[in-house]
């Protein structure tokens, strides 16, 4: 179901690999940044087009920032 909302315009969703590879391969949902590889990495994705729009940029880097800090305090 987040993966039809995220679709829709209606927010995003974070989602493992597994799960979302054909709504990319379709591009019914675009990933916000490249993933790293591992077996436990999830994907945040949205409808396409979304970092066209200053809040899905702003949306991306909150997240990246957010990220960082997880990989730094580790």
């Amino acid at each position: 179901m987040a993966l039809d909302a995220a679709a829709q315009g209606l927010g995003v969703a974070i989602a493992r690999l597994p799960v979302c590879a054909d709504d990319i391969a379709g591009n019914r949902v675009r990933a916000l940044d490249l993933p790293t590889e591992g077996d436990t990495t999830y994907w945040l994705v949205t409808r396409p087009g979304l970092l066209r729009q200053r809040e899905g940029r702003l949306l991306a880097a909150w997240f990246r920032h957010e990220l960082q800090g997880e990989d730094a305090a580790a």
